[in-house]
């Protein structure tokens, strides 16, 4: 994920912040550390301060960055079961800033329609129920 495509940077100006974010954000995807679950605090922690003085649309992106890069880590058969579970189960904090800023009917049906996708694909993932 490139932050500079989301008009980030302009915002914050601070290149270290943004960078470590970039640098979590791709040990999360490719399981750089895969036993280190801390990784996923720090890496929200660090996503909350970012978001926190960019626009609505800004933090849209953000966290729907947030999210696609977590699914395309629970898609990847390359990396290990435990790693994909664990972006699993952490699905919930972008869906849910997602959420609480989608205050317009049409972010409500974008927000709706990507939890219909992902009940999809993390249903074929984990050969689970659909809910």
């Amino acid at each position: 994920m490139n932050l500079s495509t989301l008009n980030v940077k302009n915002t914050l100006g601070d290149g270290c912040a943004l960078e470590y974010y970039e640098q979590l954000g791709n040990a999360i995807e490719h399981a750089d550390s895969p036993q280190r679950h801390d990784i996923f605090l720090s890496y929200f922690q660090l996503s909350d301060q970012i978001a926190a003085p960019l626009d609505v649309e800004q933090c849209w992106s953000l966290y729907l960055a947030q999210l696609t890069l977590l699914l395309r880590s629970i898609k990847n058969e390359l990396l290990p079961n435990h790693w994909r579970r664990a972006c699993y189960e952490v699905l919930n904090k972008p869906l849910l800033s997602l959420q609480r800023i989608a205050t317009t009917t049409e972010k409500k049906h974008q927000l709706n329609s990507y939890y219909i996708q992902i009940n999809k694909q993390v249903t074929k993932v984990f050969n689970l129920h659909p809910f």
